[in-house]
Parts: C-alpha cells; sequence; structure tokens
C-alpha cells in the first residue's frame, strides 16, 4: 500500500510484480522498538514540507526497529557510467509506513491468535 501524508492508503501494488521471499520472524519485538511522536519539520525544511504539527515516525527509527532482521547488507545498485564503466553504489533497505502496518497486522494476527486459544481455553475450563 501507498500512503499519502495524511496517511491515506492510495493505491495497493500487484503481488504478480513481486517476488516474496519471507516474512518477519518475531514482530512484536519490531513492533515494540518503533518510537512514534509528534514533530515538525525545523527552520530549514519547513519552508518546502510545511509548518504543521505531525504524528509519525523518523526513519531512523523505523530502520532501526524493522530493518535488522531484514538483510543487513545493504542494497546493492548497479550503474553505468558515461564511458561504460560499472558504478557500484550501496544504500540501506527502505522501510516505509508499509513496513509500520505489515508489522503491526503481523503482531495483532499473532495477538488475535493468542486471544481466541486462551478464550477457547477458558470455555473448555468453565465447562468442566
Amino acid at each position: 500500500a501507498t500512503f499519502s501524508a495524511s496517511g491515506v492508503i492510495s493505491s495497493v501494488s500487484d503481488e504478480t510484480w513481486k517476488i516474496k521471499d519471507g516474512v518477519p520472524v518475531d514482530p512484536d519485538a519490531m513492533l515494540k522498538k518503533l518510537d512514534p511522536g509528534y514533530w515538525y519539520y525545523n527552520d530549514e525544511k519547513k519552508e518546502t514540507f510545511g509548518v504543521d504539527r505531525q504524528l509519525g515516525f523518523y526513519a531512523q527509527n523505523v530502520n532501526a526497529a524493522i530493518g535488522p532482521e531484514a538483510e543487513p547488507t545493504p542494497e546493492t545498485v548497479i550503474s553505468k557510467a558515461e564511458d561504460g564503466t560499472d558504478i557500484v553504489t550501496t544504500k540501506p533497505w527502505g522501510y516505509y509506513d508499509r513496513s509500520v502496518l505489515a508489522v503491526t497486522v503481523m503482531s495483532l494476527q499473532k495477538a488475535l491468535a493468542t486471544i481466541e486459544s486462551l478464550t477457547a481455553r477458558i470455555e473448555a475450563l468453565e465447562a468442566k
């Protein structure tokens, strides 16, 4: 899903465009590391991005909370110089709102499964 600045889901990408290569091992731990908060842009950036106070995350926090379990090696990008030689650059993997949403959904799914299991156990105990 792609989100607007106000958090509205504006598009969903097609699964036929992607190759799924795994799932987070411990989404609960990732969720606990996320540190949402209120913020606004500093004097240098407010002209470009506005002065409104917002609630959200810092990219560095999302990367630290969600990134390490994924591939710790930076993404390698190879491009061509004008003379035809390869230019190899690396950049950190991207973690965005969709990463936060995915981890939250996985953690909630796990919590719901636990609630359902405990509810069944309680009902069984009460039936005795």
